[in-house]
């Protein structure tokens, strides 16, 4: 969804009651403190278990515990915005939203990098210690990059994501007259979908074989 035109300048809707806003932010708020306290108790046990730091699903599923903390603290700041009725600085809720939407885009390759990992798990031949250390610290690498274009695109005044109607929506804003990139809207709907796929397939591969290991 693309906000346009003068109802960018809203951030709530226009005329909402100071009640509405209150609950609906609170949920943002409430919402937010918890997970991220889950999340956080989950990045203290990575990084205090080293045993755990040396396993690479664990190194990898501590991206993204931190992709997925970063996103909530921009959600609670949204629940902020929504109490408020005001982001207190446009700039500052640019680069927030545009910062939890490319930590989004990247998650999905970085999800898919998990489930390859598991799945050399269950296969016969194996990959030495170093090469696998090697090959999945590339690809770790390769889906945190995976997102920072677009973020470098939100930082421009082409594409900008916020806090608009209670939700995190790309905006069209009659104070920039410069063109407004709509491609970089298409292609971050459409981006997750293969990872997506492939995910699945990959985890329905390591169902079968576990299914074929109790059958035997």
């Amino acid at each position: 969804m693309t906000v346009d035109g003068n109802l960018a300048l809203y951030v709530t809707r226009e005329g909402a009651a100071l009640q509405e806003r209150l609950i609906i932010g609170s949920l943002y708020l409430f919402s937010s403190f918890i997970f991220l306290i889950l999340q956080l108790s989950v990045i203290f046990v990575f990084c205090y278990y080293k045993d755990l730091r040396n396993h690479l699903c664990y190194r990898i599923m501590l991206f993204i515990s931190l992709a997925d903390s970063i996103q909530l603290v921009v959600h609670a700041y949204g629940g902020i915005i929504c109490i408020f009725d005001t982001s207190f600085n446009f700039n500052l809720e640019k680069i927030a939203g545009g910062l939890a939407n490319s930590l989004s885009l990247l998650n999905w390759p970085i999800c898919f990098v998990l489930a390859i990992n598991r799945l050399l798990v269950f296969l016969p031949s194996k990959l030495s210690e170093r090469k696998e250390e090697r090959l999945f610290n590339w690809l770790i690498a390769l889906s945190l990059l995976h997102g920072l274009p677009f973020f470098v695109f939100y930082l421009t005044p082409h594409a900008t994501l916020g806090f608009r109607y209670y939700n995190w929506d790309y905006l069209r804003l009659d104070m920039f007259e410069s063109e407004n990139w709509e491609w970089v809207e298409r292609t971050t709907e459409t981006l997750p979908l293969p990872y997506v796929v492939l995910t699945f397939i990959v985890y329905l591969i390591i169902f079968c074989i576990l299914m074929h290991q109790v059958s035997e």
